[in-house]
């Protein structure tokens, strides 16, 4: 220690024990209190030497020394039961004595000489990290009192690497934290499923030990799972889903290891891999399971600890919601691609005089739409065959004859039933006896009739090798190929057919089939050919707008009446827009308003007020006088560097403020909303997970008795303690859960806790009058099934009915009053 940055000369052992230990206290890393406190002992034991000996589990090892050659020092390891002072780790007590301290002592420069030492332990978090060592060269032995100097300086270090390892500890985990939100909000901020993996795989590297990682997704059937990143060797292009580890982690929801060889991924992949052990993380969206992560570690790599295993569970919780917007919205671009390319195939069907010509264009169309390997087009020849009359794969089969008892396209054209077929080599309920003489028996395939009304023209198929490939959702992309198909075959269809079946194909792949508005395609088209043409003069206003009570029209009317509300509302839109503008209905009741050209961006928020206004007023809905009202967000751009889905999502925060901010208003769009909606979202991923690690509590507020002060009863509270945020307020956790459902999770787990509760202290104190008081959200109590589950929980507990209150909020309750009386009428029965 220097006269610059450690405590001023003294020789009064005390004075100058207390001014070391004031040293340590200032220092704020690991690394500066150990070298401190070696450099300290010569100074306050008039000692030739000191050393800091590391302990790792039967190990020695030097940290720190001084007096000592370092080179030496630093390549000097012993067992611990080699070191002369091993009480002070196996009795943790301070010890000295004048034989070698170290085993093989002479290797170490300056040891030699070394004749009485004396040596304290270090103990941090209940375990002795380091030995201190104070050396002398001139017989003098250490006396009671040094060892009581040594021990003291010993603790105030042991104490100053505890502090600074917890600070350490603490600043690690903010980080940590940070990062992973970082991630999550990466994940969450694109649409494309490339990125959304790649990504993925980069977070989990860097959050857990794993030295690869693979996501496999299932496949639209979910029989297999197929590597849709880099995978690892040997792995194959697809994964059976029922082998024993990935079967196991969708099936139980939770992380699975195993080693390589007992995974059950195959021969190949064995053979082939380089990894010693795998790890399973399954990727599930409410009841949807879309694929898991797979992590592989090879020989000698860290463990997973607890940190890395809670890191991973949050990723993949971040992923899979990544996974499933991004999939919907490739669907949803896949649809729109899909009947834009079926009307180019009309025009293209138009132009060509050659039928075989047109239905080999179906056919190549058919297949490549759906990325399948092939299609074919069957059509019946007498009463007991058909011929191939077109084909993407062999074009030499085409002609060729087939009985219709031999294949399953025969059987099509038998019944005149489509047929989704996953997977040929794992059998179908039917046609069995097709399957067994077909020529292809693996893969999956599809199937659809060629019908002009009750007459069986032919089939058209799809056939992929892959088992599994083929969603059931293709059989509706092949009827409408058919319908083309069998419209080629009409000689009598007429130009003017025709071009109202393209006009008709036009129409479904830009507007909504109820409403007639646009749907989103178009919206999205429109919005950024209007966010193109602004010249920072005019703004263009986008209204995203919410019904309020829709689903309440809906359940109480019936669907026909939601329906009709629907178009009602579209055609009160259209009465208070320009002819520019545009209103489209994204799906549900959600409907959005696109209007370029306002000279002020106020324009925008008084149109929304002039729709609340609007939607206030009563409507005739099936016979019956409805009252609903909206929830619109307001954004508007004048520059053309945003883009329209950047808009669009923009527009859908500010209508969610103007919900949670109490319904029937407008919110203008703020940036700082856009930082509140990820904050909610991480909260919501945060708030599932403590839901399945059961990390909730239950607190009880006591219920007097006025007069007397007597305690009949208890209020049972839930209170969420998160291990960054601190204690998290119900108002802040109870409404996302509301929203996403898991609010009946939190029900049943604090009804299940507060009875067993209660039962004890009925027993414990002798008070079987003792009462307790459950709040129930409105969302739980209008689930089928409720009344059965509070029995339930009291059976379990053993409780009289009489023993439980449930409490239901007055405000839930007049949200639909109808049905809360309903509800607790069937409970109180």
């Amino acid at each position: 220690m220097t006269s610059t940055d450690g405590p001023p000369p003294t020789r009064d052992p005390l004075t100058l024990l207390a001014a070391h230990a004031s040293h340590l206290d200032s220092l704020s890393t690991t690394d500066r209190v150990l070298t401190a406190t070696v450099e300290a002992v010569p100074d306050l034991l008039d000692a030739h030497a000191s050393a800091l000996v590391a302990i790792n589990g039967d190990m020695a090892s030097f940290r720190n020394q001084h007096g000592l050659d370092g080179p030496s020092a630093a390549a000097w390891r012993c067992p611990v039961a080699g070191l002369a002072a091993r009480r002070a780790v196996t009795e943790r007590m301070s010890c000295s004595g004048s034989q070698p301290a170290f085993t093989d002592h002479r290797r170490i420069d300056g040891m030699a000489a070394v004749d009485q030492w004396c040596a304290v332990p270090l103990v941090v978090d209940d375990r002795v990290d380091f030995v201190l060592f104070a050396l002398r060269r001139d017989g003098r032995t250490f006396g009671a009192a040094e060892q009581t100097m040594l021990t003291l300086l010993g603790g105030q270090a042991a104490a100053a690497v505890a502090r600074t390892q917890a600070v350490t500890a603490i600043e690690q985990r903010r980080r940590a934290v940070e990062r992973m939100r970082e991630l999550c909000r990466g994940l969450a901020s694109t649409l494309d499923l490339t990125q959304v993996l790649q990504r993925a795989c980069a977070g989990v590297r860097e959050v857990t030990p794993a030295d690869r990682v693979t996501v496999l997704l299932c496949d639209p059937a979910g029989l297999h799972l197929r590597p849709a990143t880099a995978g690892s060797p040997g792995l194959g292009e697809q994964v059976l889903a029922d082998s024993p580890l990935l079967s196991r982690a969708l099936a139980e929801r939770r992380t699975v290891a195993a080693p390589v060889s007992r995974a059950g991924l195959g021969a190949e992949y064995i053979l082939a891999s380089d990894a010693q052990r795998v790890l399973v993380q399954p990727l599930f969206v409410d009841e949807t399971r879309l694929g898991v992560l797979l992590l592989e570690q090879r020989p000698g790599g860290a463990g997973f600890d607890q940190t890395a295993l809670a890191s991973l569970d949050q990723l993949a919780t971040a992923t899979a919601v990544a996974l499933r917007h991004a999939e919907l919205f490739t669907r949803s671009e896949l649809d729109r691609a899909q009947l834009l390319a079926l009307h180019d195939v009309t025009l293209s069907i138009g132009r060509s005089a050659d039928l075989a010509a047109t239905l080999q264009l179906i056919t190549d169309a058919a297949a490549r739409l759906t990325g399948s390997h092939r299609s074919r087009l069957g059509l019946r020849h007498g009463r007991w065959g058909y011929r191939l009359a077109a084909v993407t794969d062999d074009r030499d089969e085409v002609g060729d004859m087939y009985d219709l008892d031999e294949t399953v396209g025969g059987w099509t054209i038998r019944t005149g039933e489509a047929a989704w077929l996953p997977d040929l080599a794992g059998g179908v309920a039917h046609p069995p006896e097709a399957l067994r003489r077909a020529r292809r028996p693996e893969g999956s395939a599809a199937l659809v009739p060629l019908r002009r009304d009750d007459e069986v023209l032919g089939f058209l198929s799809l056939h992929d090798d892959r088992p599994g490939h083929l969603p059931r959702s293709v059989l509706g992309l092949l009827e409408r190929f058919a319908a083309e198909a069998v419209l080629a075959l009409d000689n009598d269809a007429t130009g003017a057919a025709r071009r109202e079946l393209e006009r008709r194909l036009r129409d479904q792949a830009e507007h909504d089939p109820l409403t007639g508005l646009a749907n989103r395609g178009l919206l999205l088209d429109h919005l950024q050919a209007a966010l193109d043409q602004v010249d920072g003069g005019a703004h263009v206003g986008l209204l995203y707008l919410d019904l309020d009570r829709f689903k309440t029209v809906n359940d109480s009317l019936g669907h026909a009446a939601g329906d009709e509300l629907l178009v009602t509302v579209a055609q009160l839109l259209l009465g208070v827009v320009r002819p520019c503008d545009l209103i489209c209905r994204l799906g549900g009741d959600e409907f959005v308003l696109v209007v370029p050209g306002l000279p002020h961006a106020s324009e925008a928020l008084e149109l929304g007020e002039r729709v609340l206004r609007l939607m206030g007023r009563p409507l005739t809905i099936a016979g019956a006088t409805v009252f609903t009202s909206a929830s619109i967000g307001v954004v508007t751009a004048r520059d053309s560097g945003r883009s329209a889905r950047q808009l669009l999502r923009d527009a859908d925060i500010a209508m969610y403020q103007a919900k949670q901010t109490g319904r029937s208003r407008c919110a203008v769009f703020l940036p700082a909303m856009a930082v509140a909606a990820t904050a909610r979202l991480a909260l919501e991923t945060e708030l599932r997970q403590a839901l399945d690690a059961e990390v909730l509590t239950v607190a009880y507020q006591p219920i007097v008795s006025l007069p007397d002060g007597r305690l009949t009863g208890v209020e049972a509270l839930v209170r969420w303690h998160h291990p960054v945020r601190g204690s998290v307020s119900p108002d802040e956790f109870i409404p996302i859960a509301e929203e996403t459902g898991m609010v009946s999770r939190i029900d049943d787990a604090v009804l299940r806790q507060a009875t067993a509760a209660l039962r004890g202290w009925q027993l414990r104190f002798g008070r079987p009058d003792l009462e307790v008081s459950v709040n129930l959200s409105a969302v739980t109590l209008a689930q089928a099934g409720v009344g059965a589950r509070v029995r339930a929980a009291l059976a379990a507990a053993g409780l009289p009915p009489a023993s439980l209150t449930l409490e239901v909020t007055e405000t839930a309750a007049m949200q639909d009053n109808v049905a809360t009386e309903t509800a607790l009428g069937a409970l109180r029965d």
